[in-house]
């Protein structure tokens, strides 16, 4: 993941602050905006995309 933002031009030791979320709480912190983005996987992925206005950024 770090090298994904670092290609993107981000700093992720300023610009970003990396938190681990549980794979059943990915889905609850983004809906409730606790959380900006996702580094996620299948039914996440999907969950966050149809219901949750994700955007896919890297497939």
């Amino acid at each position: 993941m770090r090298v994904l933002f670092e290609a993107a031009g981000v700093d992720v030791d300023d610009d970003i602050k990396v938190v681990v979320v549980s794979s059943s709480d990915q889905n609850r912190a983004f809906g409730e905006k606790e959380v900006d983005a996702l580094y996620s996987h299948t039914p996440f992925l999907e969950t966050a995309l149809l219901n949750q206005g994700g955007i896919l950024l890297v497939n």
